[in-house]
């Protein structure tokens, strides 16, 4: 009876290991965008949280500081899926975390990435209005006390440059489907070109 259930016992671990060894090296080798896109919210999360440590002694309301930095990031990981619906969910605790004065604020890299993936994924239209609504929160943001105009103009500027940086991705995305699509065409016509003299020369 023992040695039969360590047969079994065996094949089974014949069976599982193998496949889920070969699993776990294809996404070491080659993670999926969805997996990329949680380590990126994981890192960002850690790196708000890290930049909130040392001046955790000047923050207002210092536990709903750290929970807002977080979600800033943590939607980043559906980003590619829903850009628009995540370019709100990041917004919404920025705005939050200005309005309420909290004194220190990490670089917004959320909604930075937000921006990017909008400008990199959606329609023409989308992106005008996406582009109107980051322009008004980032003047409404910088229009209150303790923010200058420097602060506005690096602010345009930082979002400015995200925007160009996901025109140029979508850009160049596009440029190299047309290539590989080209490349198709002229491969099918090169066969039927192929198949044409070959047909002449039996005939």
């Amino acid at each position: 009876m023992a040695r039969a259930g360590l047969a079994a016992y065996d094949r089974l671990v014949k069976r599982v290991v193998p496949g889920a060894t070969a699993r776990i090296a294809n996404w070491a080798a080659a993670p999926s965008p969805r997996t990329q896109d949680l380590a990126l919210a994981l890192a960002l999360a850690a790196y708000n949280v890290g930049s909130l440590i040392p001046e955790v002694r000047q923050l207002k309301l210092p536990y709903l500081a750290f929970t807002l930095v977080v979600l800033q990031v943590l939607p980043l990981a559906w980003r590619r899926r829903w850009p628009v619906l995540v370019w709100l969910a990041v917004g919404v605790p920025r705005s939050l975390y200005d309005d309420l004065g909290i004194s220190y604020a990490p670089l917004p890299l959320g909604p930075l990435i937000t921006y990017y993936t909008v400008m990199d994924r959606c329609s023409t239209r989308t992106r005008w209005l996406v582009t109107l609504g980051t322009l008004a929160g980032v003047i409404r943001a910088d229009l209150l006390p303790g923010h200058t105009l420097y602060n506005l103009f690096v602010g345009v500027l930082e979002f400015g440059t995200a925007g160009l940086l996901g025109i140029i991705s979508r850009t160049r995305r596009a440029y190299l489907a047309e290539v590989e699509a080209r490349a198709e065409r002229d491969r099918a016509e090169n066969d039927r070109s192929v198949a044409l003299v070959a047909a002449a020369e039996r005939a």
